[in-house]
């Protein structure tokens, strides 16, 4: 599936979370089988606490099916100002991007209050799901984060900033073959006026760069939770001359400062190279 994971948020209304879980089954319910636009959805594969994502697939007027898509829809009773808009953003922003390494989206719909983002079907899952669903080798772990830096250098040249990249967030196929960066819900544009802060916090705390608590980031945000990232998934992986390598790269990366980080993710991925070309000579540095 696209994204074979189901993740329960835990947030209440005022009618509480019995209320919320309630409306949120009887507005799956409703959409399974509906068309909107051009896709006819056929099962929810993923549930967040704003939004869902269901397979659909293209339905052409003669009956026949057509490519198989993932829809994102904002949930009904998320229909705060700040939701819908920060969903659009999201929108916005994705249908801007087109790379290997980046979910890529291809419309949008609104239907009354109902709000939905068309985007590319993959069959797999999280980096996260995968890693606790398979064993997987050290060097191909490697080859999955390099991919993800190479999408996190190319959003950063477009000008925009995830601010929430962890291994939930990275989108890996089955065969491992395919890797996308995800949900950019709260990301933002990097020409953002320094005194204009982010419409709202964005990030998990354990990959969170300290100065999103404050409002402000820039790239440097997305390179400190990649440093968490690797540090987490990768170093402990590592021996000899490539554990010294990448232990340098990490540092570096997530240091509390931004100003003492990496200024860029491609100097990152410069000195990333290094551990690469290091495992590819000595396949004995991995674990």
């Amino acid at each position: 599936m696209w994204y074979n994971m189901t993740v329960v948020c835990d947030f209440t209304d005022e009618g509480g979370e019995e209320s919320v879980t309630r409306v949120r089954e009887e507005h799956k319910l409703k959409l399974i089988g509906q068309t909107i636009g051009e896709y006819q959805i056929f099962e929810r594969i993923w549930q967040g606490a704003t939004s869902n994502v269901y397979r659909g697939q293209a339905r052409f007027s003669d009956g026949r099916y057509g490519d198989v898509v993932a829809i994102k829809v904002l949930h009904p009773y998320r229909e705060a100002v700040e939701h819908r808009q920060q969903f659009l953003r999201e929108a916005e922003i994705l249908l801007r991007l087109r790379h290997p390494n980046v979910v890529r989206v291809f419309g949008t719909e609104r239907r009354g209050s109902l709000l939905c983002i068309f985007m590319e079907y993959v069959q797999g899952g999280s980096l996260r799901q995968i890693l606790q669903e398979q064993q997987v080798s050290t060097e191909r772990i490697a080859d999955v984060l390099w991919e993800t830096a190479k999408g996190l250098v190319y959003i950063h040249a477009m000008r925009i900033v995830h601010r929430d990249v962890k291994p939930e967030n990275i989108l890996v196929s089955e065969d491992l073959r395919q890797v996308k960066l995800i949900d950019f819900g709260y990301a933002e544009y990097l020409d953002r006026r320094w005194w204009q802060r982010p419409s709202k916090l964005g990030g998990t705390e354990k990959y969170m760069a300290p100065e999103l608590r404050d409002g402000y980031s820039d790239e440097r945000a997305d390179i400190y939770s990649f440093g968490v990232i690797i540090a987490e998934l990768l170093l402990p992986r590592l021996n000899g001359s490539a554990h010294s390598l990448l232990g340098e790269v990490c540092e570096k990366a997530t240091r509390e400062d931004p100003m003492g980080r990496y200024h860029t993710m491609q100097h990152l991925v410069h000195d990333f190279n290094e551990v690469y070309r290091q495992l590819q000579s000595n396949p004995g540095d991995a674990a």
